[in-house]
């Protein structure tokens, strides 16, 4: 059963998975990033191409409403710092929020799954692309290190080459060499753009959004547990144990949050800087066409918002589904 020694275990918990999801994030859109940097090979900007959709439904449609839960997270644990009658007072407007929360993050983590999934689908392709970039990087190596030592023009031939009759003999080495200094220029273009591909095809295979997802699974777990813990309050006495132990904790995940959003101009930064045609229609449709199974029950990503959030506006304009 939850209990006050459980809230102060967790609330170190939740503000460390808080800590990981903004570094998570901050990783996963500075990798989006870099795979829009480099010059890579036909096969690799494919996949790059099928994978701009998925970060372009992360940008438009998913971050925002992991920007929305840090945010909300940090109002929650200010709401703590009232004082004791007030807090008691508002004891059941604080439980309907807590409810509120735990909704909002654990369909933020759904929608988090969902797109994992999407990126893990692009796992099978990046692992072939990535092990042959990893076998041509090692024969292109191989190349240019044999063609560069073939290609060097040794003193004596320079000396000689000034030599009358013996110069006959010695220049079509010099030009043979010369030669190969070319190919292998071209050999060593061909390399770093193998690098790149092997580089990109790695950043594409990154774990930092699943890892993001992960704090939101601990955070939605401690929300559905207070949530029980609230509902359980029945006097004076156990809201104000309650209310010692979280006012004197909360500020750390409260701390935790303003990192994070400290942190979100860099992140939109990174997420901006993708520029790359993809697919509109389908990251305007994304909630509509995106399934989730809930109780059994599969409907779209849209449907269950609305039924979640039927009388948050808000989220409902950021759904798309505001009637007025």
């Amino acid at each position: 059963m939850y209990s006050n020694e459980k809230i102060l275990a967790d609330v170190d918990v939740i503000a460390k998975s808080i800590d990981d999801a903004t570094h998570s994030l901050k990783s996963a859109c500075s990798v989006l990033r870099c795979c829009y940097d480099s010059n890579i090979s036909k096969e690799s900007t494919k996949l790059r191409g099928e994978a701009t959709n998925h970060a372009m439904v992360y940008k438009e449609k998913i971050f925002p409403f992991a920007n929305l839960v840090v945010n909300n997270i940090r109002i929650f644990c200010d709401n703590h710092q009232f004082d004791f009658d007030t807090f008691k007072d508002c004891i059941d407007d604080f439980k309907e929020e807590v409810d509120k929360k735990h909704k909002l993050v654990m369909y933020t983590t759904e929608l988090h799954k969902k797109i994992l999934k999407e990126f893990k689908q692009e796992e099978d392709k990046s692992k072939k692309i990535y092990n042959i970039s990893e076998l041509e990087v090692k024969k292109l190596e191989k190349e240019v290190e044999y063609l560069r030592s073939s290609a060097k023009i040794s003193t004596w031939m320079n000396v000689m080459a000034i030599v009358p009759i013996v110069n006959l003999f010695v220049f079509p080495t010099i030009i043979e060499k010369s030669k190969m200094g070319v190919i292998a220029t071209i050999k060593e273009e061909q390399l770093e753009r193998e690098k790149a591909t092997k580089f990109t095809i790695g950043l594409i295979r990154d774990e930092s959004i699943k890892n993001f997802t992960t704090s939101l699974e601990k955070i939605t777990a401690f929300f559905y547990n207070l949530s029980l813990y609230l509902s359980s309050l029945a006097d004076e006495k156990s809201i104000r144990l309650y209310y010692n132990t979280s006012k004197a904790t909360m500020e750390k995940i409260s701390l935790s949050c303003l990192n994070f959003i400290s942190n979100i101009p860099a992140i939109e930064s990174d997420l901006d800087a993708i520029d790359y045609k993809y697919n509109e229609n389908y990251v305007n449709r994304w909630y509509t066409e995106q399934k989730v199974r809930i109780n059994g029950r599969e409907m779209s990503f849209l449907e269950h918002g609305k039924i979640l959030f039927a009388e948050d506006k808000r989220i409902l304009e950021m759904l798309g589904t505001d009637d007025e």
